[in-house]
């Protein structure tokens, strides 16, 4: 079952004037119809979102046009200007949680330059998917920053850099906690482990789930 938190953050998407598409995406994994607002980049960590993408079995490649690694991301990042780009971020190496975390690491480093340039550059819609998968749980020594903790704190402030975020999961506990309570908006498909339930009903007080 695939959950969908999204944390829409008011003030740059109130900026996105433009058309959003409505386009079907079908992984093999459960799918469904997700709007698509220019620009938009999507941090894809099987590499599955673009039509650039790498195909197997059982999965539909797309919607999106332009794929591009973290690494040349962040050594082109002029990319993110352009006003209809819709881009597929993938890690060096595709089902990979260490590789998938590098990638995302860069491309929050990405954002926050892009950021702090002025005049200030346009708004961007971020989507991190499969974050159970790469956002895990680790120890590091003192004075270092987990990639789990890195999130927590990019959803809290991203929204001055112009960047509003969906965070896509399979398990949503596996978003951290900090992260799920800054979402506005919440969509679930069907949750079996207690452990999901619970992380859904702590975001929906007074609403019967079950």
């Amino acid at each position: 079952a695939l959950a969908e938190l999204a944390l829409r953050l008011a003030d740059p998407v109130a900026r996105v004037e433009r058309e959003a598409h409505h386009l079907d995406r079908d992984s093999g994994r459960g799918g469904g119809a997700i709007v698509v607002v220019e620009p938009v980049v999507v941090l894809d960590v099987k590499d599955e979102w673009s039509t650039l993408g790498r195909p197997r079995e059982g999965v539909t490649l797309g919607p999106l046009p332009y794929r591009r690694t973290a690494w040349q991301l962040m050594q082109a990042p002029h990319v993110l200007d352009s006003p209809h780009l819709r881009l597929a971020v993938v890690p060096d190496e595709a089902d990979d949680p260490a590789s998938a975390a590098s990638a995302f690491r860069l491309l929050a480093w990405t954002l926050r330059e892009r950021g702090k340039q002025k005049p200030p550059r346009g708004p961007i819609l971020l989507v991190l998917d499969e974050i159970q998968f790469w956002a895990k749980p680790s120890k590091l020594p003192n004075g270092s920053t987990s990639t789990r903790d890195l999130l927590e704190s990019v959803t809290n402030v991203w929204a001055d850099y112009g960047v509003a975020m969906v965070l896509m999961s399979q398990r949503p506990a596996g978003i951290p906690i900090d992260a799920r309570a800054s979402i506005s908006h919440l969509v679930s498909f069907l949750q079996s482990e207690p452990a999901d339930v619970d992380a859904i009903r702590d975001r929906t007080p007074g609403r019967a789930i079950g």
